[in-house]
This record gives C-alpha cells, structure tokens and sequence, in this order.
C-alpha cells in the first residue's frame, strides 16, 4: 500500500488534501507570468494558494494537485512555473529561460510531448495559453 507509484512514476503521496478547485476563465500567460505559479507564491485571484503551474506545448496546466510531484521538493518540481514542452519531449529534467517555439523536436519528441499534454489534459485543470512577450 504504501510504495504504490503514481501516474508521474513516483511513489504515490497524499498527505494532504487536494486543493479547492477554483474556477478562473481561460487567459494568456507569458513566461515571466508563469513564473510566478511555482508553488511558492500566493497567488490572490487563487484566495491566497500557492499554486503550481506549467505549459506544454503552449497549454498552461494548473497541476497544484500534483503538489507533491511538482512543488518544492518534489521530483519534477523542475517544470513548476516553466514551459516544460522540451524537458517532456526529451525526458530530461532540464527548461529553457527564453521563448522555445520547439521546431527543431525530433518526431519521437513531439510525439512524446503531445502524449505528456494528453496526459495532462486528463489530469488537471487547463488555465490557458503560453504566449511570447511583446516585444517593446
């Protein structure tokens, strides 16, 4: 019972309840937007919860359920606020800082980050969309 593992691959947690599910409209987010939803920020429009998000494949993800996956601490905490399209598509714990428009993924790639956004799709809640910052 206690060393069953998870969907992610990791040793299933659930120390603590999840989250209230709070219903937001969809929006656009840049990455220094995204940023700020890493798990150690409250985040006011959220009522004060330390939300948990990322993108793949330019969908933003709401994954605070899988806080303890994702969060501090956690074995893919890594993606927390980060576009996590190339790290997904390759199977490396490794995010880039800048805008990533991911055209130069192998097949294999793409088709695994298309298949970790299906996943996600399934699990948890979508925010919206990861944009580019405007240029000025």
């Amino acid at each position: 019972m206690g060393n069953e593992a998870s969907a992610e691959g990791g040793p299933a947690r659930s120390n603590s309840p999840p989250p209230p599910r709070i219903e937001l409209p969809l929006r656009d987010f840049t990455l220094s937007e995204l940023r700020k939803y890493d798990g150690t920020n409250p985040i006011e429009e959220l009522d004060g919860i330390k939300a948990i998000y990322l993108a793949v494949n330019f969908v933003v993800f709401d994954v605070t359920a899988g806080k303890a996956f994702y969060g501090p601490g956690g074995g893919y905490n890594c993606f927390a606020g980060r576009d996590a399209s190339r790290g997904l598509a390759k199977m490396e714990f490794v995010t880039r800082d800048g805008w990533d428009e991911l055209l130069d993924l192998a097949p294999d790639e793409r088709q695994s980050m298309l298949s970790w956004e299906e996943r996600f799709r399934d699990k948890y809640i979508v925010r919206g969309t990861l944009v580019k910052e405007e240029s000025p």
